[in-house]
């Protein structure tokens, strides 16, 4: 058969991004602190520009504040124990997970295996794999893996992507030696749609090797918040913009110069600058609104109130696509009560909760929290199995199946009953050897100094 050239013509609709819809996008993508380094190196360019860094009561320029401290950025280890120290956490579980955020290396991976770094304190398996979990729901995402592959699932799950999904997706294109495999293995997933595949591999193009680095896209660096949550007088929380700067238009000056081309094209780039940096703090707020009408219960009684919410339905909420919404939370921050909130805080799915007069709720995140708690409060000699769990989170409310309790625990890598169990007897048995080594080393010292070593 033969091939021949052929010439024709097809229509179809595509999203077109204008060069301002680009450096919105661009804009909303930065960190406060980054967004404020970008526009004041804009208006050192542009004479029309003029930026403003907000200025505190004692006079000190907030920018000014945020740039000093980059030298004195706290270690990722004093980052992850302020963190830590911050959740409702059971006493054994808090001191553990502190225990393992001295082990987190400066790309954010756990350095060695989580259970011999706290058996060999005298801790329990289960009780490690728990920690490890707890250090995992800490910022940035992914921070406190054990391998590329726990990370790059942790930041499938923060796209949105459900876990099991992600844990799919990251086992079929992780390597072992921390890199990707050759992203059209995708496909032999053929329960994956074409937009979520579409999803991941634009996750893909742009993520780094590790959790914490200098591309990590949601640094630990000095931070400074873009909305703040105030109480009012009535009691009544209000979301507004924290204004750490001011980006205007040099009135005087584009009075002063008119005409000219090149004058022209820079009165341009300045306003369409200011356009973008305000459809950003439109979007911002936006989102600030939601989380609030969202979460009021967790600013009202703390983070037990926390509801379910995914990214993708506040998107669809709010008229977004899923990555701008994605783009808008990573490494931005609200400041309620004294305290700087990272936006991501605030999505987890959901599980229904029965027994109540209304169909309600929860969040998996608090779901979560309760299968560490009871894991971290059961019998050691008898742990509790999915079966019992299951049974225990039922009687709260939770309508869950033994199903995904397992899958639940096998997420954050605890152990079954049985391999707890198991761990258990022969953390006793290395205890009792080393016990009659000491025995006989005593013996041997009494035998040393003039006593019979036997009868």
């Amino acid at each position: 058969m033969a091939v021949t050239p052929r010439l024709g013509l097809k229509q179809e609709q595509r999203l077109a991004l204008t060069p301002g819809l680009r450096q919105s996008i661009g804009l909303l993508a930065l960190p406060a602190l980054g967004l404020m380094e970008a526009l004041a190196a804009e208006a050192a360019e542009n004479p029309f520009l003029i930026f403003r860094a907000r200025r505190q009561e004692s006079g000190g320029a907030l920018y000014d504040l945020a740039l000093g401290t980059v030298a004195a950025v706290r270690p990722l280890t004093e980052e992850l124990t302020a963190q830590i120290s911050m959740k409702a956490l059971p006493p054994p579980l808090s001191r553990a997970a502190l225990t393992l955020a001295t082990h987190v290396g400066p790309d954010g991976y756990l350095e060695g295996e989580a259970t011999a770094l706290l058996t060999a304190a005298g801790q329990s398996a289960e009780l490690a794999e728990a920690a490890v979990t707890v250090l995992k729901t800490c910022e940035p995402t992914g921070v406190g893996s054990r391998s590329f592959a726990e990370y790059l699932a942790a930041r499938l799950e923060e796209d949105g992507i459900d876990q099991t999904t992600a844990h799919r997706i990251a086992a079929l294109i992780a390597t072992p030696t921390g890199g990707l495999r050759q992203r059209r293995a995708l496909p032999s997933l053929p329960d994956l749609p074409p937009p979520l595949l579409k999803r991941v591999r634009a996750l893909l193009r742009g993520l780094p090797n590790a959790p914490v680095g200098e591309a990590s896209p949601d640094p630990l660096g000095p931070r400074l918040p873009d909305l703040r949550i105030v109480r009012q007088n009535d009691g009544s929380l209000l979301v507004e913009r924290a204004r750490p700067f001011a980006l205007s238009l040099d009135t005087r000056l584009v009075r002063a110069l008119r005409g000219g081309e090149s004058v022209e094209a820079r009165l341009a780039q300045a306003r369409a600058l200011i356009a973008a940096v305000e459809w950003r703090h439109a979007t911002l707020l936006r989102i600030g609104k939601a989380i609030l009408a969202r979460q009021a219960d967790f600013f009202h009684s703390g983070p037990d109130g926390l509801q379910p919410l995914t990214r993708i339905t506040l998107a669809e909420e709010l008229g977004l696509h899923p990555s701008t919404l994605g783009r808008a939370i990573t490494a931005k921050s609200l400041i309620f009560g004294g305290r700087l909130l990272p936006l991501s805080m605030f999505f987890s799915s959901a599980l229904p909760v029965t027994g109540g007069a209304e169909s309600t709720s929860v969040s998996s995140a608090a779901v979560r929290q309760h299968l560490l708690r009871l894991i971290a409060a059961e019998p050691p000699q008898n742990p509790l199995s999915d079966a019992m769990l299951c049974d225990l989170l039922r009687g709260r409310g939770v309508d869950i199946s033994r199903r995904t309790v397992a899958k639940y625990r096998e997420g954050m890598r605890i152990p079954s009953s049985a391999q707890r169990r198991r761990s258990v007897r022969l953390t006793r048995m290395e205890e009792s050897d080393g016990d009659r080594g000491k025995d006989h080393g005593e013996m041997n010292r009494r035998g040393a100094r003039g006593f019979p070593s036997g009868a």
